[in-house]
């Protein structure tokens, strides 16, 4: 469970920093998603982990949003100083040792993953 919800809040980040953090495509104005938002839950998330599981990444991971939540202010995004892409990277490379894939399938638990298969299986019997 911790690491799939880590693995979705390191998703949603990621694509917030590859938009630069700013509300696209429309305004580009700068969006207050990345810092608190999932900043703080994967901060939360990771030390909750790090406490059952004692495995350094979590702490690696807690140290990362932390520093990520300090660059994702408004006004840091206004500064122009960051290279956010360079931090969705990161966190993309932070989700594959954690959940040991990039696969969206990891996601899901397992019980979502049959449900998937069913439902799928219903449209197409569904279409013929």
């Amino acid at each position: 469970y911790q690491k799939r919800e880590l693995g979705k809040e390191l998703l949603l980040l990621e694509a917030h920093l590859r938009e630069g953090c700013r509300i696209p495509p429309t305004t580009g104005e700068p969006c207050d998603c990345c810092s608190p938002k999932h900043t703080v839950t994967i901060e939360a998330l990771a030390l909750e982990t790090y406490g059952m599981t004692g495995d350094p990444i979590y702490q690696e991971l807690a140290k990362w949003a932390n520093e990520i939540e300090r660059k994702t202010t408004i006004p840091e995004i206004e500064s122009g100083r960051h290279n956010y892409g360079e931090d969705a990277v990161e966190g993309r490379k932070y989700r594959k040792k954690i959940l040991g894939s990039e696969s969206l399938g990891a996601l899901l638990a397992p019980s979502e993953h049959s449900q998937i298969a069913n439902m799928a299986t219903k449209m197409l019997e569904e279409e013929e």
